[in-house]
């Protein structure tokens, strides 16, 4: 992980009350857009701006919380420096929007385009993103925790350094996202769908996996300490280097996946499929095998020290390669 939380903003201070100042006039604010300059500290707050026609403005600084967007055309637009807490643009058009340093909690895009859209530091707590289009998203150093994205479109994405904690994302269906370096910690990914993605460098601790399908679902050097794979489909799924203690993958699909040098004590395998798997060099003590399918699986120079094998055919794995262990014994004559 090299998430550094002092790079990314706190959260905003949520809808204002817009008895304190009147917000701009839609009137007044189309004549601003027409100028063609940078909108620069504009009071918003509370505004109703449905339906506007705003391609390619550009907004700095602008206190938005609260307003309404709803259907506006806001394609190319920048929004930088923007507080836009409890803002609802839902079925709004925002391709290719980027929105950098932006305080956005609470905040509503349900139905959206936000198609090539790209968000720098900026914080989305608790933002709703229901059927939104996030094709081709980037997420940068963002704070999400406890976002929505049930029925979203999530293809061909990134995202980086965020952090995605508790977040819903029960039966999402993505495809070629990449998701490095992010704490998904506590999020709930039951049911979901992966194809050709990968969760590299992430921590999720106490993360719900259950029955997902994700064949060759890469884990490289994550930290999965208590998280759930139970029923999930996992063929080829790569945990090299993974950090699973107290991981359970219990009645998991896991049939050509690897485990090389993976650690961490606990690890629950039972009734899984693994058949061809790898656990080179693993690290796993107290390893639960039960009812394990492990034909064909290699173990080389894996420590599985205290490992539970009941009704597990353990003589059904690959035998160990002796040529490799030796390679890797050799050391150079001093």
């Amino acid at each position: 992980m090299t998430m550094t939380p002092t790079s990314i903003p706190s959260p905003g201070p949520g809808p204002v009350s817009t008895s304190a100042a009147a917000p701009l006039t839609r009137a007044a604010l189309l004549e601003q857009i027409a100028r063609g300059k940078v909108l620069r500290g504009l009071k918003l707050a509370g505004g109703d701006y449905r339906g506007l026609a705003a391609k390619a403005a550009r907004f700095d600084g602008v206190d938005a919380r609260g307003a309404r967007f709803d259907d506006a055309q806001l394609a190319q637009t920048h929004w930088k420096n923007c507080l836009l807490d409890g803002a609802q643009f839902n079925q709004a058009q925002l391709p290719q929007a980027r929105f950098e340093a932006c305080q956005a909690s609470q905040s509503a895009w349900r139905g959206a385009n936000l198609l090539r859209s790209t968000w720098q530091r900026c914080t989305l707590t608790q933002a709703q993103f229901d059927g939104a289009n996030l094709t081709r998203l980037s997420w940068f150093d963002c704070v999400a925790s406890g976002a929505a994205l049930a029925r979203a479109t999530l293809d061909i994405a990134l995202l980086k350094n965020c952090d995605l904690r508790a977040m819903d994302l029960q039966r999402v269906s993505w495809r070629l996202v990449q998701i490095r370096d992010c704490d998904l910690s506590g999020s709930q990914f039951a049911g979901a769908r992966f194809a050709h993605s990968a969760m590299s460098g992430v921590k999720a601790h106490a993360t719900d996996f259950r029955g997902i399908e994700a064949p060759y679902l890469a884990f490289e050097r994550s930290d999965l300490r208590g998280a759930r794979f139970v029923g999930a489909q996992l063929k080829g799924a790569k945990f090299d280097q993974a950090q699973l203690e107290g991981t359970d993958c219990s009645e998991a699909d896991l049939t050509l996946a690897r485990f090389v040098e993976a650690q961490g004590a606990g690890l629950k395998l039972c009734r899984a499929q693994l058949v061809r798997a790898d656990f080179s060099r693993a690290a796993l003590p107290g390893a639960d095998f039960t009812d394990a399918e492990v034909e064909n699986a290699s173990f080389d120079d894996a420590d599985l020290d205290g490992a539970i094998w009941e009704r597990c055919n353990r003589a059904a794995a690959r035998a160990p390669d002796l040529l490799l262990h030796e390679a890797l014994a050799w050391r150079p004559p001093v």
